[in-house]
């Protein structure tokens, strides 16, 4: 281990990039769950403007989660925000998926 990892400034960084790249890992994971759903069950069919909120609401989401998460990379901002933005994210994303999957 060297001396950087086992300073509390280096632990600091490391919880702080772990923090960061769980946030985005968890809305990439929940679009992919919501992109085979839509592949499976969806089947291209249109719902109307209820279907095209959920679609709103989880890319303002997800746009907000990612600018979060490179503001906090570049330490401008809190990273635990940008964990809540993408927890949002996600939860919304999901939300669409069973949308998605209630209509099909």
């Amino acid at each position: 281990m060297s001396a950087a990892a086992s300073s509390p400034t280096g632990r600091a960084v490391t919880w702080r990039r772990l923090i960061l790249v769980l946030s985005a890992a968890i809305v990439l994971a929940a679009w992919g769950i919501a992109a085979r759903i839509y592949a499976i069950d969806g089947g291209g069919e249109y719902n109307g403007g209820l279907f095209s909120g959920f679609i709103l609401v989880a890319a303002t989401l997800t746009v907000g989660a990612a600018t979060l998460v490179v503001r906090a990379w570049r330490k401008r901002s809190w990273p635990l925000s940008a964990a809540f933005v993408s927890v949002l994210a996600a939860l919304s994303i999901l939300w669409l998926a069973v949308a998605i999957n209630l209509r099909g």
